[in-house]
């Protein structure tokens, strides 16, 4: 297309065109540059406790909106909040917690998400099993 244009309709006062094709993995956006400031400092902390970190990190260097702050959501008839993690799951990272942190782990007030997540994945299990077992004992016809 630029070839054509250079053939056909350039103006008389171009005598000269410079392509410059950025090189491939390299770019200065605005966006690129950010998010390459955020993986220089997120490289830079030995330890991330809390996803709250990542979050002020990020707004050192960008705009931060969080749900049910800055904008309201549409909330549906039910939702379960949270993802339900397996047992071995939680064995996995309490036992990788306590190698790191110590056996104590639990009063380490740095590590309370960790342990908040455990008491909403037990709550969330009992509360779908309570589902599960209501949904048995109600009849077909009352689904309908």
């Amino acid at each position: 297309m630029s070839c054509n244009w250079l053939l056909c309709n350039v103006p008389k006062h171009v005598t000269q065109v410079e392509i410059i094709f950025p090189m491939v993995g390299n770019s200065c956006i605005p966006p690129d540059r950010a998010f390459g400031n955020i993986e220089e400092v997120v490289r830079k902390t030995s330890t991330m406790t809390h996803p709250d970190g990542y979050i002020i990190i990020i707004k050192e260097h960008a705009t931060v909106l969080q749900m049910r702050e800055d904008y309201k959501l549409i909330v549906p008839k039910e939702l379960q909040l949270g993802v339900s993690l397996k047992l071995d799951k939680i064995k996995s990272i309490s036992s990788l917690l306590a190698s790191h942190y110590g056996s104590d782990w639990k009063q380490d007030e740095s590590l309370c998400y960790f342990t908040t997540l455990f008491q909403n994945n037990n709550n969330n299990k009992h509360h779908s099993e309570a589902a599960a077992d209501k949904e048995d004992a109600d009849p077909i016809e009352d689904k309908v």
